[in-house]
């Protein structure tokens, strides 16, 4: 008889559990409050089969009691869905054939698997200093740089805030603001 006492019990807090835990996941977002209400609605479950002798209304109050609080407080406190002021614009898909120096602004994209990333420019002077590594990378001088930087209405590196060329020898420079 004190089986079947046991395994009545064991059925009965099993589907209680169970619609408590539906009932947390009836909007399909389950927190981590709803999974710590749970828990302690699961061990007050326990508790209740282990003691087949203490009646099931001290064990049902308070798992009644914390179901009703959490899903009151849920629907008191529930999060209100957020719009953003501004909106962001949907990124608009740039050619592979433009230059990085015509893109004021843009957004990254996840690149298809298969196409190696494009090449990044190399920066040749960033707030008036040269970069000398990356001369060397390309095999120049300073003399063919301070050329290059002429022919941009430029006389001397201090007045450049930035500098690159790119794999196709294109180069981009903006002035310092006075």
């Amino acid at each position: 008889m004190e089986w079947v006492i046991l395994l009545l019990r064991t059925l009965f807090f099993y589907t209680l559990v169970v619609l408590v835990m539906k009932a947390f996941t009836y909007e399909s977002k389950i927190r981590l409050v709803d999974l710590m209400v749970a828990f302690m609605i699961a061990l007050l479950s326990v508790v209740a089969i282990v003691r087949p002798s203490a009646p099931l209304m001290i064990y049902l109050t308070p798992i009644l009691l914390l179901t009703t609080v959490h899903l009151f407080s849920r629907l008191l406190f529930r999060e209100r869905e957020k719009v953003p002021i501004h909106p962001i614009p949907k990124a608009m898909p740039i050619s592979r054939s433009q230059s990085f120096a015509d893109v004021e602004m843009g957004m990254l994209d996840p690149l298809p698997s298969q196409a190696p990333p494009p090449r990044l420019p190399l920066p040749l002077i960033l707030d008036g200093k040269v970069l000398d590594h990356n001369l060397e990378r390309l095999g120049k001088t300073r003399f063919w740089l301070k050329n290059e930087v002429q022919e941009f209405g430029v006389s001397r590196f201090k007045e450049v805030s930035y500098c690159s060329i790119d794999q196709q020898g294109r180069m981009y420079l903006d002035r310092k603001k006075s």
